[in-house]
Parts: C-alpha cells; sequence; structure tokens
C-alpha cells in the first residue's frame, strides 16, 4: 500500500484553517453572550410581571370580597438579578403594582376596575426577590373599603 504523504500546501493549509477558525469564534462570542444576558434579563422582566399581575389580582379579589376578608399570598421573584414588586404609596402609586427586573421598572399594574387603594406600613412595601409570603386585608379607612398589605408571619 501507497502511504499518502503530506506535501506543502497541505502542512500550511491546516494551521489557517485553525487560525479562521479560532477567529471566527473569538468574533461571535461576545455576541452569543450578550444575546444571553438578554434573554436572562428578559425572562427576569417576565417573571416579575407576571407575579405583579397576580398580586394585583389577588388585591382585587380581596377587596371585592368585602371587608373582613384575608388572603395570605405567596410571591416568588427571581433571585440574584436584582428583581423587587412594591405596593402601596402616595397618589397614584397607592392603586398599582410596580415591578422592578435589572433596577429597570416593568410596566405596573393599575387597579382601576374598581379602583383599589393599598396601605401598607410605612407608606408602601417592597417584596424583595425569592420567596416572600404577603398578607392581604380588606379593611375600612376614610370611610372606605382599603387593601392593607403587610409580610405574614
Amino acid at each position: 500500500m501507497k502511504r499518502k504523504e503530506w506535501d506543502r500546501r497541505g502542512l500550511e493549509g491546516v494551521p489557517l484553517k485553525l487560525l479562521l477558525v479560532a477567529l471566527l469564534i473569538s468574533t461571535s462570542l461576545p455576541v452569543v453572550a450578550s444575546n444571553m444576558d438578554d434573554y436572562r434579563t428578559a425572562v427576569g422582566a417576565a417573571g416579575v410581571g407576571a407575579e405583579a399581575s397576580r398580586l394585583a389580582s389577588s388585591i382585587s379579589e380581596v377587596h371585592a370580597a368585602g371587608e373582613g376578608n384575608v388572603r395570605i399570598v405567596t410571591v416568588e421573584l427571581p433571585r440574584g438579578q436584582d428583581t423587587w414588586i412594591e405596593i402601596g404609596g402616595d397618589g397614584i402609586d397607592a392603586m398599582s403594582v410596580r415591578g422592578f427586573s435589572a433596577g429597570k421598572a416593568v410596566d405596573p399594574v393599575y387597579l382601576e376596575d374598581p379602583p383599589v387603594r393599598v396601605i401598607a406600613d410605612g407608606g408602601s412595601m417592597v417584596i424583595g426577590d425569592g420567596t416572600s409570603t404577603v398578607r392581604l386585608e380588606c379593611i375600612q379607612a376614610d370611610g372606605r373599603l382599603v387593601v392593607r398589605a403587610g409580610a405574614s408571619a
């Protein structure tokens, strides 16, 4: 049998091909890493938005059930992505559930049909990342029904 031997072109061609492959990988790696980071941020924002909507729905249900109604709601936010939800506050903030992901605001959910005011100790309540339990109670305040939010024991 005849053994095939490398010629000069073959020996020069292999390192050139390896260099081109390494160049392609090094130029596309930052783009892929950036897309993965954007995807992770988008998934975190979607998770915060979904939890904010669920919490707003629970607040509306407590209000609709009337004075004395109490609900315990478990809120789960993605860990390690700088996420939180705020409820209560002054003015229009008292009638909204505001989510934040990666330090940026996610579309707030307004409690508008009917308008429901949420009160919390200290003006507003911040629910941090991870799993938190919130106690929602419909009470009479200032001559109207409002929902008081607080940490559940």
